[in-house]
Parts: structure tokens; C-alpha cells; sequence
């Protein structure tokens, strides 16, 4: 079951006192939980004395075992802590699970929906990065996220939200399975998963797994070259 502690805390609005509660982990099956991840209203807070209202982010862990998966959400700042969780030596037996760090809900969100639509993370991010270099290239502006949405099986089409700067709306865009699956062959031909202990798959991740392809590729066809 979810594991939830009350902590005190002070308004900044009205300087009282007042509880709110922590969620440490969390199951994919506790479907309330599971929703306010999706609406992203997991770290919403209310004060119950004046009604001021705020986000109070801090270390949650999310896991599905039925999808192989655990998340970890730490914050930026206290980032660090991650170094002192060693799975592989402390829990031998999740060592088949796939272990990601995030720092946001929504990269949580993102993480929970890539697993459950069945695709592999990593070669999402390769795709996203390719999509991120072509909209960049085309409205000359930096991408600052973006985000899987939906796996839609029947039109074998994946989709996916990216965020300019300075450019309240997302763009909505979406490509075919089949620039997924070649994803896919590039991370299964020069990337070695880590599955002992929690790993961020992002997109400097991406960028240097396509950077290693790259040079691998161009490395055979000097070769072959050499060889004719």
C-alpha cells in the first residue's frame, strides 16, 4: 500500500501552523494517487486556515510492478540524495525493474505512461530528441521540454508536446512507429541499460547515445572503405 506521513509546516501567507501530507511512495494500483499524478495535483497544497494554496514538492517514490517500473521524484536541490540509494546492494531483489530518477511530476507523469503504453523509454528520448532538433531548426526558438502524451496502437502513431521558449502553447506533434522502432535499434545496438540503480534517461542522455551511433556508424564505413 502507499506509505503517507504528516509533516508541520508554516504558512507563508498567514504564518500559521498547519499539517499537510507526504506521500513517500506510492502503488500503481492506488488509483486515487495514481490520478492526482496525471492531473498533476499531487503536491497541491492548501492552507486550512486562510485558504492559500501552493505546490510543496518533495521526495516521492512510485512503483509498478506490473510494468517493471519504479520512479523516483527528487527535486533539483536535493538531487544529491540520490547518491546514497544503492538498490543493487540494498535490493537485490528488484534488480529487474527499470529505476529512473525525475525531479518533476511531470516527468513522473511522463515516465508512468511510456511504461504503461509498453514502449522503452530510452528510445523515446532518442525520437524526442530528433523532434526537438527539427522544431528548433524550423521556428529558430530553443526547446525548453518535451513531453510523450500517447501511444495510439491502431494508427501506430506516438505523440508528443514540446514547449518553446517564450511560447505559452505546445506544439503538438506525431510520428509514426516506425521512427520508434528505428529508436530503438540505435539504443539496442550502442547503449548497455543500467539496471542496478536509479538513472535519469533524458535528454543529454539521448543526445549522447545518437553522438555514439553516429561515430559508430561513421567508424564502419570507414572501415568498409578500407577494406574495398
Amino acid at each position: 500500500m502507499s506509505t503517507k506521513i504528516a509533516k508541520e509546516i508554516i504558512c507563508p501567507s498567514c504564518g500559521k501552523s498547519d499539517s499537510i501530507g507526504m506521500f513517500q511512495s506510492i502503488r500503481s494500483d492506488d488509483e486515487e494517487l495514481r490520478k492526482r499524478i496525471m492531473d498533476e495535483t499531487l503536491f497541491d497544497w492548501n492552507c486550512t486556515h486562510c485558504g492559500f494554496s501552493a505546490e510543496f514538492v518533495y521526495p516521492c517514490l512510485y512503483h509498478d510492478i506490473s510494468h517493471y517500473l519504479m520512479v523516483y521524484l527528487v527535486p533539483e536541490k536535493e538531487e544529491k540524495s540520490l547518491k546514497d540509494v544503492k538498490v543493487a546492494s540494498q535490493f537485490p531483489q528488484l534488480s529487474e525493474l527499470s529505476k529512473r530518477s525525475v525531479t518533476t511530476l511531470q516527468q513522473m507523469k511522463e515516465k508512468i505512461l511510456i511504461f504503461e503504453s509498453g514502449l522503452d523509454d530510452v528510445a523515446i528520448e532518442v525520437v524526442k530528441a530528433g523532434m526537438k532538433a527539427i522544431a528548433e531548426k524550423k521556428y529558430q526558438k530553443p526547446v525548453e521540454k518535451g513531453l510523450f502524451c500517447f501511444s495510439d496502437p491502431k494508427d501506430q502513431r506516438i505523440g508528443f508536446q514540446f514547449f518553446l521558449k517564450g511560447q505559452e502553447e505546445p506544439l503538438k506533434r506525431a510520428v509514426s512507429m516506425n521512427t520508434y522502432k528505428t529508436a530503438l535499434h540505435i539504443v539496442n545496438s550502442c547503449y548497455e541499460p543500467n539496471k542496478d540503480d536509479f538513472i535519469q534517461v533524458d535528454n543529454h542522455l539521448a543526445e549522447t547515445i545518437l553522438e555514439r551511433y553516429q561515430n559508430e556508424e561513421a567508424a564502419s564505413s570507414k572501415q568498409e572503405s578500407t577494406n574495398d
